[in-house]
């Protein structure tokens, strides 16, 4: 499917003054925020893409952060999808194994989609109602209390577009007896939309218990659910991959969705099928951010699931032994400064440990951070040396070159 010229031209001027608009407000606020040293989100994203993709310079962190709220501004206006007309137009941005879209007289049979929270993901749960598939979507808490009439509501908007009947429940991914209610959807005829990305389940994001695997992402390993790869096999579902992401073209960013090959429960042991099916969904993922690292949501928390202690072990530091020096200046290679609210912290990047700082403390780590003239501003001090000679030993300050 092909747009209309006329449908095509009208997007990208569209398109153009929208991004345009979305991204002023994004760094007007932003500017705003960091003169009040409100920066946690845009120093946990550096952590992290230092962490994940150590390749990228960090000079480069602070734009990808402006984008990826650029993005998710338009994202959560809807503005790529502005009426339910426009989503006949997303065929032309969807390939590989998308014979599951094809129409079809028979009752669809219950497979399991799994997505991720990177570029258009909001239009999957749209192109799967719009292709006739009853959908249980499974979401965390917090989304199905905040999205749950709004989900229905463009559940029932595309219906009436469509002159359907395609019907959505949701789930709660916390809920004790999630496991038993999907397995009752796919029995039922329904297929699941999920979120690996998402990957809260029961107990709440740090939870932690055996039926985790310590799966490799990028340049980091993680504690994953095992949840989607154990319902497949145990109810011998099919998981279709579908990963959403943008492209620009004239200036304006379209959205395409790749569909890619089934994967299909294997006639091994549970524990190898769950294994590699979690590896290999969080691989696909892998592949596709390094191409598009500004469009995942999810850099803003996916450090939760890291390994915490193992994290603060390997990071740890030896003391600083030799005396202060001379000239000194503040570790930004490592370490942070934010508030929240009126409160300072100093942010460890390698650990994301956050140290509560005294006023006075957090405003003599901020003037050193932004001086040119270290010499002179550490002569001119009046902060209690004890916090100078701890920094000192702990690489939060260093001999400034």
């Amino acid at each position: 499917m092909t747009m209309s010229s006329s449908y095509w031209e009208d997007y990208k001027a569209t398109f153009r003054q929208t991004y345009e608009r979305a991204y002023q407000e994004v760094v007007e606020r932003e500017t705003q925020k960091k003169q009040a040293h409100q920066q946690k989100d845009l120093h946990f994203l550096r952590a992290n893409l230092s962490h994940f993709c150590p390749e990228i310079p960090a000079e480069q962190h602070e734009s990808i952060y402006l984008r990826l709220l650029t993005n998710h501004w338009l994202s959560a206006r809807s503005f790529r999808y502005v009426d339910f007309g426009s989503l006949a137009h997303m065929g032309m941005g969807v390939s590989g194994n998308a014979d599951f879209l094809n129409p079809t007289d028979a009752p669809r049979p219950a497979r399991i989609f799994c997505t991720y929270h990177l570029g258009g993901y909001r239009a999957i749960l749209a192109m799967l109602l719009n292709a006739g598939y009853p959908l249980t979507l499974v979401i965390d808490n917090r989304t199905l209390t905040n999205q749950q009439e709004y989900i229905e509501k463009v559940s029932a908007q595309l219906n009436q577009y469509n002159q359907a009947s395609a019907s959505i429940e949701m789930l709660d991914a916390e809920n004790p007896a999630i496991g038993r209610q999907m397995a009752g959807a796919l029995y039922k005829g329904r297929s699941i939309l999920i979120f690996l990305d998402g990957n809260t389940g029961v107990g709440g994001i740090y939870q932690r218990n055996n039926k985790q695997l310590r799966i490799q992402f990028l340049n980091k390993t993680i504690i994953s659910r095992s949840g989607i790869a154990t319902l497949a096999y145990a109810t011998r579902t099919p998981i279709i991959p579908i990963i959403s992401y943008y492209k620009t073209l004239d200036g304006a960013e379209i959205p395409h969705y790749d569909c890619l090959p089934a994967i299909e429960p294997l006639a091994t042991s549970a524990d190898v099928f769950v294994r590699e099916t979690t590896q290999q969904l969080y691989d696909l993922l892998a592949t596709y951010l390094q191409r598009y690292v500004d469009q995942w949501e999810s850099w803003f928390y996916f450090h939760k699931f890291l390994d915490f202690d193992a994290l603060t072990t390997e990071s740890t530091s030896e003391p600083m032994e030799t005396g202060l020096a001379a000239s000194v200046r503040f570790n930004e290679q490592r370490y942070s400064l934010f508030k929240i609210d009126r409160n300072g912290y100093l942010f460890d990047r390698q650990t994301y440990q956050a140290f509560p700082l005294p006023a006075d403390a957090f405003e003599w780590l901020h003037q050193l951070e932004q001086t040119s003239d270290q010499t002179s501003f550490l002569r001119q001090s009046t902060l209690n040396n004890e916090y100078i000679d701890y920094w000192w030993k702990q690489g939060i300050l260093q001999a400034a070159a």
